[in-house]
């Protein structure tokens, strides 16, 4: 990679470095964050699709329902 501004090289970071501080920021935990147990008990969109589905509101649902898989999303979503 050829570069016009030899300071601009000394600024950037590299891929590997860029990806592991991405990683690290991922790890950090918010504390105002909602579990899957609070997200199943208090989301009325979700508790509507389990019903919906056929399926009970549980922790594990809410985690499928939040990373778009399970029963639940795809009869809201209309996925087959």
């Amino acid at each position: 990679m050829k570069w016009n501004n030899p300071k601009e090289h000394q600024n950037r970071m590299h891929p590997a470095e860029s990806a592991s501080k991405a990683l690290e920021m991922s790890r950090t935990t918010v504390k105002d964050e909602v579990t899957n147990e609070e997200f199943s008990k208090e989301n009325g969109t979700f508790i509507a699709a389990c019903e919906k589905g056929g399926v009970q509101p549980t922790a594990r649902k809410a985690s499928r329902w939040r990373n778009k898989a399970g029963k639940a999303y795809r009869e809201t979503h209309h996925i087959n």
